[in-house]
């Protein structure tokens, strides 16, 4: 798995990326053989009210068409990843249980009692 961490308009400084690399860790350590790729984008994002505010943007490559982007915005620049990284691994566990979960077998029509009853209660 390739990580990448990245900061526009933020020092990115050694408590940051390791803060960041923390929160993958412990949020990806299940699927990490599965993933390709995530990629951190840390920034301050330009609010209208004046207030400050941050913004993560985690990246996930599965491979082949599975990609996940989650954005966050939040005054505290810690939360924001944190809610970030678990947003992106709550889409990963559901893409992965998704393909992991074999769909039931398909029927040949409607057999099922409560259809009949239906029918009957129809032609009555």
């Amino acid at each position: 798995m390739r990580l990448d961490i990245r900061a526009h308009s933020l020092g990115l400084i050694p408590f940051l990326r390791e803060h960041v690399k923390r929160q993958i860790a412990f949020a990806f350590s299940r699927y990490g053989s599965q993933i390709v790729s995530i990629s951190v984008e840390l920034d301050g994002a330009d609010c209208q009210s004046g207030d400050e505010s941050y913004r993560c943007r985690t990246r996930v490559n599965l491979g082949g068409e599975n990609r996940f982007d989650v954005e966050v915005d939040d005054p505290d620049l810690e939360v924001a990843i944190r809610r970030s990284v678990e947003r992106a691994a709550r889409r990963v566990r559901m893409a992965i249980e998704r393909v992991e979960t074999p769909s039931p077998p398909a029927q040949d029509g409607p057999k099922d009692s409560y259809y009949n009853f239906l029918d009957h209660k129809v032609l009555k």
